[in-house]
């Protein structure tokens, strides 16, 4: 899990970043239709009362005016409809002034006095909303230009985050193989110290629990077989000593009939006599051998082979049989 952390929030960032970078997208695109669209109608609804104004300068008729508020009322709508979209505060507050100027005029005429600037007044703020109408267009379509941009960015900052992403990842990767290389090499040497047969030695592991608990397993292990190899020389101790005791008796008894002690032996008896006190030196020596052989378990990790002469060897068994 955390060799896939540096690769998974690299992912997430980029799920992100595409996230909020289409969101931007949707956003400027239907701003600028909408903006559009209301740019179109404020036209058409100032085209409207500047119609509707030059009919009633030349008739006079009240019907006129009753359109003209009409009219006016429409513009009014539309006109906040495009403020509430996301634009500068400067354009915003040039908008709101504009309409001010506007609903002043729609007044004055409302109340039946024409002067005779009212026209050119209405022609030059429809012209002043125009401008302002452009202006808000192409602030749009610098924002629907950012969004290329932002992509470009959104990608560099993706391939910069995997070329981060990658190297942490394998760190991780290394120092886990590190960490858990030496867990093995804990365990190894404690398998060869308890094969060593060194028993005074505690088997002690750090690390994850599961390398923990083993340690205690391979603990009682080596406690295990140490009492077994204690009760394995308890055990060759009393044979040997048992053995002992008779094979004394043997060998007594051979001397005594080797010295004449029951009396005269002839040529066959001394050699029979001979063969009994040989084998009981012999077999006292492995009595020996086998009371030293809890030390020799001990020192066989020490041990350094050296060459022998097995023609040697050979003959003293063929002697002995």
């Amino acid at each position: 899990m955390l060799v896939a952390l540096p690769l998974v929030v690299a992912v997430v960032s980029s799920i992100l970043s595409i996230e909020r970078l289409a969101r931007q997208s949707t956003q400027a695109a239907s701003v600028a239709t909408g903006q559009a669209r209301i740019g179109r109608e404020i036209i058409e609804a100032q085209t409207g009362m500047e119609r509707l104004l030059r009919q009633y300068i030349i008739l006079r008729e009240p019907g006129i005016l009753d359109d003209l508020r009409r009219q006016h009322a429409e513009l009014q709508r539309t006109t906040n409809r495009l403020a509430e979209l996301a634009l500068p505060a400067d354009l915003q507050a040039a908008l709101q002034q504009t309409m001010v100027k506007e609903r002043e005029l729609n007044d004055i005429v409302a109340a039946g006095a024409i002067p005779d600037d009212v026209l050119e007044r209405f022609i030059a703020n429809a012209t002043t909303v125009q401008e302002l109408i452009d202006k808000a267009q192409s602030h749009v379509d610098q924002s629907v230009e950012q969004v290329p941009r932002m992509a470009d960015e959104a990608r560099l900052h993706l391939v910069w985050q995997l070329l981060a992403a990658v190297p942490v990842a394998l760190l991780i990767a290394l120092w886990f193989k590190r960490t858990i290389s030496n867990q093995i090499k804990q365990l190894d040497h404690a398998i060869r110290s308890i094969g060593r047969a060194e028993g005074s030695e505690n088997v002690t592991i750090t690390g994850t629990p599961d390398i923990t608990y083993l340690g205690r397993r391979l603990e009682w292990l080596r406690r295990r077989l140490g009492e077994l190899e204690e009760q394995k020389n308890r055990f060759l101790r009393h044979v040997s000593h048992d053995l002992k005791t008779p094979l004394t008796a043997v060998r007594e008894g051979s001397q005594l009939l080797a010295d004449g002690v029951p009396g005269e032996l002839n040529d066959q008896q001394k050699t029979i006599v001979a063969i009994i006190s040989q084998n009981s030196l012999r077999l006292q020596t492995l009595i020996e051998d086998l009371l030293n052989y809890q030390q020799a378990s001990f020192a066989s990790g020490a041990i350094e082979p050296q060459s022998v002469a097995f023609d040697v060897i050979c003959l003293k068994v063929l002697r002995t049989h």
